[in-house]
């Protein structure tokens, strides 16, 4: 499985998760990322500052959370699975490649946020928090994750 941006917000539980179920994790990350990912349990890490070109064209499955279906959809193997969190991929390409393309939308599902709650609970899922700052600071704190700054999980208080 290969997954984008495996250090933000969404890719530190994707890796977790992933290597949880059994599965070989490629991350991409930026250079400063890398070690961490590895610590995550990524079998391999690639900078993407580098470009994709050294990725191999054999994954099962990709998840995307930074819209670059384009880069990614080529490097699935025929009958793969291309995911993204954000925009669509364009179903031309899916096609093209002979995958099979997914946008997620969130869904509460108490069933597995209990699952998830058990694993962190367990130790067998880590939670990273960057930032912890008062709801009055939610307008500094959102442009703090929209310059890219924000590595792991925010949090807003509230009280």
């Amino acid at each position: 499985m290969l997954i984008q941006a495996a250090a933000g917000g969404v890719g530190i539980f994707a890796v977790q998760l992933a290597k949880l179920k059994g599965a070989y994790v490629v991350a991409i990350g930026s250079e400063k990322n890398l070690s961490f990912l590895k610590e995550l349990g990524a079998d391999e890490v690639y900078n993407y500052h580098n470009g994709y070109t050294a990725l191999s064209n054999d994954f099962d499955a990709v998840l995307d959370s930074m819209e670059t279906a384009v880069h990614l959809i080529p490097h699935l193997k025929k009958g793969g699975r291309y995911l993204s969190i954000t925009e669509p991929a364009s179903q031309e390409l899916a096609h093209q490649y002979e995958i099979t393309a997914f946008n997620f939308l969130y869904h509460p599902d108490t069933a597995q946020l209990t699952q998830v709650k058990e694993l962190i609970e367990e130790n067998r899922l880590k939670v990273f928090i960057d930032k912890v700052l008062p709801l009055a600071n939610a307008s500094q704190m959102l442009k703090y994750q929209m310059e890219g700054h924000s590595k792991e999980k925010n949090i807003l208080l509230v009280s």
